[in-house]
């Protein structure tokens, strides 16, 4: 886990016209592609599943994984790659309603590398005036080979939190990631 300062990451983000999730989206493809030694990067993402505006006030699990692809192209600036990862990550929200599941189904496409930025996401729910207590289930082993999700650190902070598979990935490299 790293923390990283929240002022600082906002001002560098507003300064270059980007977004926290953007800027994080493009360094973890730019990680993964330096540490595969591959310009080709595939991996999924989180969605809240509510970009339908009829389920915006809903409660209950609508999370749904989206492909996402980039490539490194050594002529382009890291601003643009920002750029190019932020256009990749709207057009794969944009199309969330795909049944993209049924597409890993067919072709066996299984998702080792996950990435979600949950920053500003307010997880308070609150019914007829009451607050909803949240029970979080946790599981200690690894959904995806390599995850790395992006939260609210607390005190001005953000976390960028990597987990890994260990029987796939050394300390050393996921410290490097």
């Amino acid at each position: 886990r790293v923390l990283l300062d929240e002022d600082a990451v906002n001002a560098f983000c507003r300064d270059r016209a980007a977004t926290p999730a953007a800027l994080f989206l493009a360094a973890t493809e730019y990680a993964v592609s330096r540490c595969t030694a591959d310009r080709n990067v595939y991996i999924s993402m989180i969605s809240g599943g509510r970009e339908d505006i009829r389920y915006i006030d809903s409660l209950g699990m609508f999370v749904k994984s989206l492909p996402l692809h980039a490539f490194i192209d050594t002529e382009r600036t890291a601003l643009e790659f920002v750029s190019d990862s932020a256009a990749a990550m709207r057009a794969a929200q944009k199309n969330s309603a795909y049944p993209f599941i049924k597409l890993f189904d067919q072709y066996g496409f299984v998702s080792k590398i996950n990435y979600a930025c949950q920053l500003g996401v307010d997880e308070t729910a609150v019914l007829e005036n009451e607050t909803i207590i949240e029970n979080v289930i946790t599981n200690p082993l690894p959904k995806f080979s390599l995850s790395v999700h992006i939260e609210d650190g607390g005190e001005g902070r953000i976390a960028v939190n990597v987990q890994y598979n260990s029987a796939l990935y050394s300390e050393k490299l996921a410290k490097i990631i």
